[in-house]
């Protein structure tokens, strides 16, 4: 009976021990690992009666490095067989750099038993010394901003910066960069006698809005006209407490003076330039305009008659101040010029001659 029992236990025993598995061995980041932390992940089953892992440890044996996971009982009434997981993370710089073989074991805790090994290779990089790292205040900016870049390197003072992979300067510590334009890259070298680091930070930088204008004055009237793209949004100060937006416009001064006229010109990105000029307005001496042009009906849909003498061709301009070609209709005649405008998609035109313009809507 008593050799029953022995060997009944000892059966018992095996069959524990044989249900210490390992299923599957991964690590990640993947290879090749740098100067990083990286963990391996081990999966498999255990046996009977609430076995668990209680311990680990590794250590390099050669070009082996061992992981060894030892498992004991600690939670009686558990089902038969049930699966585990167990995570180990290796610190950067632990294992030198160079091609190991990575062993897991599952050792049991009789007699030191090895009951499941799993193996593959393993491919660490050097762990450098230097470290780079850098931030900016923002990817994207205005051709008048400026970019500064904080300096977080380190492990080293050797430092190198290069701005669209031109040398800009060396050394340590936080500085600002101006004048650029478009997609500008910045990267860092950490330096290391044995070895070096390096990061690269992209920023976008957006070109000046062309700002240029024109004034034409008559009379009392001055016809504004912006010199930029069409896709840039314009807004005016007269300098004398009104404004207006638009490409072209036209204002009158109501009194004699100096005034500072403005144009803001602005991007899709929010980006914005200024442009200035100084307006000398006299009505002393100034001489009716002897080009007299009206322009009916003022909202018009179908046909526009403009009456009157003018030595210039009369212009037509969109919104965007962009000319458009739009023909006389035959009946027109030299003092009669009639246009059909029924084609013409609803919104704001601007008619010029000589040196005045007239803003019509057309519905």
């Amino acid at each position: 009976m008593m050799k029953r029992l022995l060997l009944a236990s000892a059966l018992l025993l095996t069959s524990f021990i044989q249900a210490q598995s390992i299923l599957g061995v991964t690590y990640t980041p993947n290879a090749p690992l740098e100067c990083q932390d990286w963990t391996v992940d081990v999966n498999g089953e255990l046996p009977a009666l609430g076995w668990a892992i209680i311990n680990d440890t590794s250590y390099i044996t050669g070009t082996t490095i061992f992981l060894d996971l030892y498992f004991d009982q600690v939670n009686p009434g558990a089902p038969i067989i049930w699966a585990y997981n167990h995570l180990y993370t290796f610190s950067p710089g632990s294992v030198p750099a160079g091609s190991y073989t990575l062993t897991v074991r599952k050792i049991s805790p009789f007699q030191g038993q090895i009951t499941a090994t799993n193996s593959q290779a393993v491919v660490l990089g050097q762990c450098c010394p230097a470290s780079s790292d850098f931030s900016v205040n923002t990817a994207t900016l205005c051709w008048n901003d400026t970019v500064f870049v904080t300096d977080l390197s380190a492990g080293t003072t050797n430092v190198d910066w290069y701005v669209n992979n031109t040398f800009d300067h060396a050394g340590t510590g936080d500085f600002y960069l101006t004048g650029l334009t478009g997609n500008v890259t910045i990267k860092q070298v950490a330096i290391d006698p044995g070895c070096s680091d390096s990061t690269e930070v992209s920023v976008t930088v957006n070109p000046k809005p062309s700002n240029g204008f024109n004034v034409i004055q008559s009379g009392t009237q001055y016809t504004f006209t912006a010199t930029g793209s069409s896709a840039f949004s314009y807004d005016w100060d007269f300098g004398d407490g009104t404004t207006d937006s638009g490409p072209l416009v036209s204002h009158t001064y109501a009194a004699d003076g100096l005034y500072n006229a403005c144009l803001t010109s602005s991007d899709m990105n929010t980006c914005s330039a200024d442009s200035c000029t100084t307006i000398n307005f006299s009505t002393i001496g100034l001489e009716e305009n002897t080009e007299s042009i009206r322009i009916y009906p003022n909202p018009a849909n179908n046909l526009v008659q403009i009456e009157g003498v003018s030595t210039t061709d009369i212009a037509w301009f969109n919104e965007l101040g962009q000319r458009i070609d739009l023909l006389e209709e035959a009946s027109s005649h030299d003092f009669i010029h009639v246009y059909d405008v029924s084609a013409l998609p609803a919104g704001i035109y601007y008619i010029q001659w000589g040196d005045q313009a007239e803003k019509i809507v057309i519905q």
